[in-house]
Parts: structure tokens; sequence; C-alpha cells
């Protein structure tokens, strides 16, 4: 790894880690605001690392110098075109979608916002954890209890003429206005890595399990309740349609490897640690019979990218693995 690389990764993952922070602290009220623009600063370093990686070339991440003029790094949003070309990729439409809001920073002093938002960020979130797994296999949920990696935020019903009385016309009509987008965008991609459906029910009581929302009382004595997310339901067979085989056939179809077989797929799921990962793998517990999601071919994409061998240069571990293992069992029979 180039060093330039090296820095950029340690500043990328600091901005992810203060765009948590910010989000948790209850003291702070400049929540959405402060998390959008570490995240999507976040993003954006990262995606400079994967560029000048895949390249070699430190300039890479530059436009075209102009006589006269200081060089210019490229956008985020340029970026974004080169590592997810596809422009309906629900992770870089996320990101996008956070970077919208950055960029509108002025219309968030709107507490109700959050209850909006909620969703997006915390697939950004998971998003970003898996991303930089992928491309340069560090794996930063092993510096975080998952519950440091879930965002709190304060679900407030969102009211229009509250709103309007609160904070004027404007304010109201860009709230309604960012309700119907998100809406209308969770319903267009419902994939879980542009944002999390979360439904929820809100309950006053101590127990957590009338709803997956529990209200408890502020510390500041106001009497408002704080909505703490227990749980977001899903469907696997929405969210993880595929058998090992029907995953085995779409990387063929999709990929063009005619010789990419059981195998393969095995060792795959083997050395990406599948199973057991909630973005590529669902199990049920009853009939202990595993489903897969469409990310998997994602993965593969970004791997043969960085190194064409790598398909066999898995399965070849895979065997390595699999004799070793048959060994230890005669060893200890």
């Amino acid at each position: 790894m180039k060093r330039i690389t090296k820095k950029l990764l340690d500043k990328s993952t600091d901005a992810f880690v203060l765009s948590i922070e910010i989000f948790n602290k209850p003291t702070i009220r400049y929540r959405i605001e402060g998390f959008a623009f570490f995240f999507v600063n976040a993003w954006e370093l990262l995606n400079k690392a994967k560029l000048i990686e895949d390249t070699k070339k430190d300039l890479s991440i530059y436009y075209k110098k102009r006589k006269g003029q200081p060089r210019k790094s490229l956008s985020l949003r340029d970026c974004l075109k080169k590592n997810f070309p596809d422009e309906n990729n629900p992770v870089r439409l996320n990101i996008e979608k956070v970077a919208e809001i950055r960029d509108c920073g002025t219309h968030f002093l709107v507490d109700e916002l959050e209850a909006v938002y909620s969703g997006l960020f915390q697939s950004g979130v998971i998003n970003f954890l898996e991303t930089l797994k992928t491309w340069f296999d560090y794996d930063l949920q092993d510096k975080f209890t998952p519950g440091m990696l879930s965002l709190v935020g304060d679900l407030k019903n969102i009211d229009p003429a509250h709103l309007k009385r609160e904070y004027g016309k404007e304010i109201m009509q860009f709230v309604l206005k960012e309700v119907k987008d998100i809406d209308k965008k969770q319903k267009q991609y419902t994939d879980n890595r542009f944002m999390i459906p979360i439904d929820y029910r809100l309950v006053l009581t101590k127990s957590s399990k009338a709803g997956d929302i529990e209200l408890t009382k502020s510390d500041s004595g106001t009497g408002e309740a704080q909505g703490v997310i227990v749980e977001v339901p899903k469907d696997p067979n929405r969210t993880h349609p595929n058998s090992q085989g029907e995953i085995e056939k779409k990387i063929r179809d999709e990929l063009q490897i005619d010789n990419f077989n059981r195998r393969a797929i095995q060792a795959i799921i083997w050395r990406e640690k599948i199973k057991g990962n909630s973005r590529f793998h669902f199990k049920h517990e009853k009939s202990i019979s595993h489903q897969y999601s469409d990310s998997i071919v994602d993965l593969i994409k970004t791997r043969l990218k960085s190194n064409p061998n790598y398909i066999e240069e898995t399965k070849e571990k895979y065997t390595e693995m699999m004799k070793n293992k048959s060994k230890r069992r005669k060893n200890s029979a």
C-alpha cells in the first residue's frame, strides 16, 4: 500500500468515527449537519485512497492542471463516478443523498428531520464499514461494539402545522419535500444499502418488547421522550433472495466466467467470512437453510478488479484449508 493511501485511510476512518460520535452525543445540537459533514468527508477520502491504490498514481485524484492555477483534487461526486460507475448503485445513491444533506445544512435546525434521515444514515454507516473491508481488507468493526456503530436519534412526529408555526413556511415546505423524496426513493430502491426501512411504533413502557422504539424520560427534565431503535424488521426473501446455486449462476452470467462452479462460491464464502455477515448472508434457524444477497456479486467484481487471479487464488487457499482440516481430524482420531 502506498504511503499516501495509508494517510488517506487514516483520515477517512477518523472522519467516519467523528460522524458517529457527533450524532450519538446527546449534548450536541449540530447532529445532522455534523454527521453529514464528517461522513461525506470520510467517503471522499476513502474514494481517493481507492483511486490511488488502483492506478498507483498520486495524480489520479486530481483534475488536469490549468496553467497559472493551483491543482484541484477531484470532487466526491467525480470520485464516485469512477469507483461506482453504475449511477443506480445503492451505495453511491446513499452517499449522494447524504452529500445533498450536507450541502443544505442551513435547513437542519429542525430536529424532526432526524426521524426522516435515521434509516439513510444507518445504512451509510454499514456501507462504509463493508466498503472499507472490501476495498482494503480493513475491518474497522473489530475496534467497536455493535452498539457504538448504531445511530440513536430523537424520533419526533412530523406535524406540518407545528413546523410552520415554529420555523416558518419555507422550512415546513423543505421538510415535507424531504419526507416525500425519501419515501419515494425508499420505494424505488428497495436495497437496504440505500436506506434501512424503519417501521416503528411509539410505546410508553419500560419494556421494549411491545414495540420497536422505547420511550424514556429525557435527562433534561423537559419531559420529552427519546426514541431508541431496538430492532429493524427485515424480509430475508427480499434482502437475501438467493441460494448458493443462484449466486453461482449470477456470477457466471454477469461476469462471464464460464468455469465458475459451486466450489468457487464456497471458497469465496469461506475466505470473505460471508456467513454471519448480515449484509451477505441470512440463516433460517428452524430449517437450517441459508440465503444470500446480491451484494456478493458486487464484492467479487471489486476483488477481480484489483486482482484478476482472485478466484483461482481463493480456490487454492480453500483447498489447502480443507486438506489441513482433514489432517487435523485424522490426527485427533
